[in-house]
């Protein structure tokens, strides 16, 4: 049972794939392509604006049908404030690996390897972090 309502998922809610056509360069920011993986091994694939003297880290998620680009105003402005931002393609959308949405059964795992990442990394893990 679990398998059919798998597919059924996977049939409409399949993958969403295509390259951003705009970048937060094309906002004057900088950033970073990065690449963490989920917990079953799912590469994700996303983009972080660090902040020369950040008051905290912005993880923003995009919507169902959707990708990392849909939020890329939203980072940019949190990114101007002075906060540093990790945007990031869920799995089966955009750059992550993945056949599609699972309505929220997987995407919880790939929050948390978010999450994971920016506390892996030294100038981001003692700061407040918001999602």
């Amino acid at each position: 049972m679990r398998w059919l309502c798998q597919r059924l998922i996977d049939f409409s809610c399949g993958r969403l794939g295509s390259s951003p056509i705009l970048t937060p360069a094309h906002y004057g920011r900088k950033y970073l392509d990065v690449q963490f993986s989920s917990r079953d091994g799912t590469t994700l694939g996303g983009w972080l604006l660090p902040a020369e003297h950040p008051k905290g880290v912005v993880l923003l998620c995009h919507g169902i049908y959707s990708t990392r680009a849909s939020m890329l105003s939203k980072a940019v402005w949190c990114n101007q404030w002075g906060y540093a931002c990790l945007l990031f393609d869920f799995r089966g959308r955009g750059a992550s690996s993945g056949l599609g949405s699972s309505l929220g059964v997987n995407e919880t795992d790939d929050v948390q390897a978010a999450v994971d990442f920016i506390k892996q990394r030294p100038e981001l893990a003692s700061l407040p972090l918001a999602a």
